[in-house]
C-alpha cells in the first residue's frame, strides 16, 4: 500500500507476493561439429536425426552425428543467464559472449559485448576489430619550430605571421588535447575517444528508456511493463560498466588525495587556459571544455567540497550522469557505514536506492527518526493483526503523525508491504504507480540541466526511513540542509 502527501491518504489494493509463470520454452540451440548453431524448436527426433522447426517454418533435418550439444530456451532467455555469470570486470568474457550472441544472430546483444569488452579493456584488440575502431594513437607532439612557448606568446598578444597561422593553430589544439588528457588523469577518469562514444551511445538509449518509464509512472498514471523496465535495467547496467573503469581510481581516493590532486589540476588549469586563448586568438576551434568541468567537479565531490554544485550546470549528457553517479556513491557510503539496520532493513534500503539510480534518481540517505517511525508502525501492524497506513493508535493515526512523534517536521510519503521478503516488495512496488511514484519521486538532474518539464519529478525526497515486522515499512521524507543529509544542486533555468 503507498501512503503519499501531506495529510491526505491514497487507497490502493492490498500487494501480494508477486507470483511468476514461466512460459514455456519455444526454442532450442542446437550446436553443430566445425562450430555451426541451428535455432529452432526441434518437433522430431530419433536415434539417428533431429527435425528442427525454424522460426520462418521450414524444417530441417540433422544428423546426430553431427550434433555436439543442444541448449533449451529461447536465445533472449540464455544470453540473460550467461551475461548474469559473468565475473565483474572480464573483458574476454564479455567478448566470448558476444560472439555467441553473433552466432545466433542476437546482433544488438553482441554489439552490447563487444563495446562492454572494449570499455573494460581499452587494448582488447578482437573487440574493436570487431566494432571497427583502429587502435587509439595519441595525437602528434607539436614540431620543434612551433612549441608551447610560441603558443603562449600568441596567447599574451604576440604577432602572428601568416604564413606561420596555420601551424600555430595545429599546435595550440594538440596542446589543448594534452591538457584536457592531464586534467581527466589527475581525476582519475582516463577515457579514449572509443569508449566515449560507446558511452555516449549507451547513455542515450538509457535516457530513452527511462524517460519512457517516467512518464508512463508520473504523467500517464499507470505502472511501467516489466518489459519496459528490463530495458531500462540493461542500458543503465551497460553506463555502469562503462563507468566503472573510469571512476574506479576517483572513487579510492581519500579526502586528502582529492584534495591535492584538485590543487594540481587548479595549476594545470590555467595551463589549459593559455590554450584556450591561444586558440581563440588564432580563430580556432576551442571545441568542448566539459572534461576539465567534469574532472574538477568530481575531485570537488569526493574531497567534500561544497562549490562542485557550481560547476553542475557546465555539464550534459553522459558527463553529467558520470558526476551523478560520483555523488551517488557517496551517499550509498554513507548509508553502509550506519550500523543499526537490520539485514531485511538493510537490503531493501539498497534495492529502493538500486532502483532510483536506475532511473536517474540519487539514492536516499537513511535517517534514524524515519525508520524508528517505520519500525514502530510495522510492530503495530503485527500486534494489533491489520495492514493499513492508518492507525488505530490516537496521534499515529497517519505516517505524517508517526513521523512528527520522532520529531521529523519535513514531508513524507510511505509505502507498505506484507507477504514477502524485501526483493518481492521492491518488484511489487514497482509494480504500481502509486508505489512507484511514492518511490521514485526526487530531483532529477539531467531533466534540470536540460530544462525540461520537471512533471515527472513527484516529491523531492532526500530520506528514507525502513523497518521490517513481517510487513515492510518505507518512509521517504524531505528533510533541510541543516539536518543533515544531502541538497540537490541548483537547476540550470
Amino acid at each position: 500500500m503507498c501512503w503519499a502527501g501531506w495529510g491526505r491518504v491514497l487507497r490502493c489494493a492490498i500487494l501480494t507476493a508477486v507470483v511468476f509463470a514461466c512460459a514455456v520454452c519455444s526454442a532450442d540451440i542446437i550446436y553443430l561439429q566445425g562450430g555451426g548453431v541451428i535455432v529452432g524448436r526441434i518437433v522430431d527426433r530419433d536415434e539417428e536425426c533431429l527435425v528442427v522447426l525454424m522460426r520462418g517454418g521450414a524444417r530441417v533435418t540433422v544428423s546426430l552425428e553431427r550434433v555436439v550439444k543442444v541448449e533449451e530456451g529461447e536465445p533472449e532467455e540464455i544470453y540473460k543467464r550467461k551475461a548474469a555469470h559473468i565475473r565483474s570486470g572480464d573483458a574476454d568474457a564479455h567478448f566470448r559472449l558476444g560472439l555467441w550472441c553473433e552466432k545466433v544472430r542476437l546482433l544488438e546483444q553482441a554489439r552490447d559485448e563487444f563495446e562492454k569488452a572494449l570499455v573494460l579493456d581499452p587494448n582488447h584488440q578482437d573487440a574493436r576489430r570487431k566494432l571497427g575502431f583502429l587502435t587509439a594513437s595519441e595525437p602528434a607532439s607539436p614540431s620543434m619550430g612551433i612549441g608551447e612557448k610560441a603558443v603562449e606568446k600568441v596567447a599574451l598578444g604576440g604577432a602572428v605571421e601568416g604564413q606561420r597561422r596555420k601551424e600555430l593553430v595545429s599546435a595550440a589544439k594538440v596542446l589543448l588535447r594534452r591538457r584536457r588528457r592531464e586534467i581527466l588523469r589527475l581525476a582519475g577518469l582516463t577515457l579514449d575517444e572509443a569508449t566515449r562514444r560507446i558511452i555516449a551511445r549507451w547513455h542515450k538509449r538509457w535516457e530513452k528508456a527511462r524517460l519512457a518509464v517516467l512518464h508512463k509512472v508520473f504523467v500517464e498514471k499507470q505502472p511501467a511493463s516489466k518489459q519496459e523496465l528490463a530495458a531500462v535495467r540493461h542500458a543503465y547496467n551497460c553506463l555502469c560498466i562503462a563507468f566503472s573503469r573510469g571512476l574506479k581510481t576517483l572513487l579510492s581516493m581519500t579526502r586528502e588525495e582529492a584534495q591535492k590532486r584538485l590543487s594540481e589540476l587548479r595549476r594545470m588549469k590555467k595551463r589549459y587556459e593559455v590554450a584556450v586563448k591561444a586558440l581563440k586568438v588564432l580563430g580556432g576551434d576551442v571545441g568542448c571544455d566539459e572534461d576539465v568541468a567534469l574532472a574538477e567537479a568530481a575531485l570537488l565531490l569526493v574531497s567534500g567540497a561544497e562549490r562542485a554544485k557550481e560547476l553542475w550546470c557546465r555539464l550534459r549528457g553522459w558527463r553529467l550522469q558520470m558526476l551523478v553517479e560520483v555523488m551517488a556513491e557517496r551517499i550509498e557510503e554513507e548509508n553502509k557505514a550506519v550500523t543499526w539496520l537490520s539485514r531485511e532493513e538493510r537490503l531493501l534500503v539498497e534495492l529502493i536506492n538500486r532502483a532510483r539510480r536506475m532511473m536517474g534518481r540519487l539514492p536516499l540517505v537513511v535517517d534514524e527518526r524515519l525508520c524508528r517511525a517505520a519500525r514502530a508502525h510495522a510492530r503495530e501492524m503485527r500486534r494489533l493483526g491489520y495492514f493499513s497506513h492508518i492507525s488505530p493508535t490516537e496521534g499515529r493515526a497517519t505516517p505524517l503523525d508517526r513521523a512528527r512523534m520522532e520529531r521529523f517536521h519535513g514531508k513524507v510519503g510511505e509505502n507498505i508491504f506484507k507477504g514477502g521478503g524485501p526483493e518481492e516488495a521492491l518488484l511489487a512496488w514497482l509494480a504500481s504507480d502509486d508505489h512507484s511514484r511514492n518511490m521514485l519521486g526526487g530531483w532529477d538532474p539531467l531533466v534540470a540541466a536540460d530544462n525540461e518539464s520537471a512533471e515527472i519529478t513527484g516529491r523531492c525526497w532526500n530520506v528514507l526511513g525502513v523497518g521490517a515486522d513481517e510487513a515492510f515499512v518505507a518512509l521517504f521524507g524531505v528533510r533541510k540542509h541543516k539536518g543533515g543529509g544531502y541538497v540537490a544542486p541548483p537547476s540550470c533555468r
